[in-house]
């Protein structure tokens, strides 16, 4: 319980940080601010589709969006072990980002993206906070899955 506690509150603590990044991407971006002229840069961009702005009917993706964001975290209550501290970071990244992006659909009926790297689609960090989560989760799962009692 006390990890579930902490990974909720990670999770918030993500959400507020991708909310107000998207925030100030909206605000400030008029124009966009290249780092390292084309290679790296931020712009605002809407993104009305899914991952890598694929269209698809608007409520297909909020009913697959809560759909996953459920399953998630079903799936990681039974196959990881939350008291692990490399378990409770990656869901809370996990959950944090696709609730971004979910909140995002359900105000502005489009994603705020807003990062650019090379040729890569523009993105947030929800989606970066996704991606983390996963390559940590596929790094760290030897040591936090849950290990399940058999009977012989």
């Amino acid at each position: 319980m006390k990890n579930l506690t902490k990974l909720g509150v990670l999770a918030v603590d993500f959400l507020i940080l991708d909310q107000i990044s998207k925030y100030l991407a909206k605000e400030f971006l008029d124009n966009p601010v290249q780092v390292f002229g084309e290679f790296f840069k931020f712009e605002y961009v809407e993104n009305r589709g899914i991952a890598f702005s694929i269209p698809m009917p608007y409520l297909v993706i909020i009913i697959s969006n809560i759909f996953l964001i459920g399953l998630i975290i079903y799936l990681a209550k039974e196959e990881l072990d939350l008291s692990e501290k490399k378990a409770v970071i990656p869901m809370a990244l996990l959950v944090a980002g696709g609730l971004g992006n979910l909140i995002d659909r359900l105000f502005h009926g489009f994603v705020v993206d807003f990062i650019s790297i090379w040729k890569y689609p523009f993105f947030n960090l929800a989606d970066a906070y996704i991606i983390a989560a996963v390559l940590l989760l596929i790094l760290f799962y030897g040591k936090i899955k849950r290990v399940k009692n058999t009977k012989t």
